[in-house]
């Protein structure tokens, strides 16, 4: 469904988990959670290719985003 953009960043290093996860009360809603290991591995998740194109479809495809960070 995401042209192999979720297996792939959970190919990375540090990449402990990368899940999206579709609302059942608003279908235009996502919510992806994610878990790096550390800040490097977060650095080195957006420097990569396949962020490149998670971009791109943001930008082609979202309205509208939130980031939380949990501790």
């Amino acid at each position: 469904k995401d042209g192999g953009l979720q297996a792939a960043v959970r190919a990375e290093d540090g990449c402990m988990q990368y899940d999206y996860h579709i609302s059942c009360e608003a279908e235009d809603t996502v919510l992806l959670v994610e878990h790096w290991r550390d800040q490097a591995a977060v650095k080195r998740h957006a420097e990569t290719p396949t962020m490149e194109k998670i971009k791109a479809l943001k930008a082609q495809y979202v309205e509208d985003t939130q980031i939380t960070r949990c501790e």
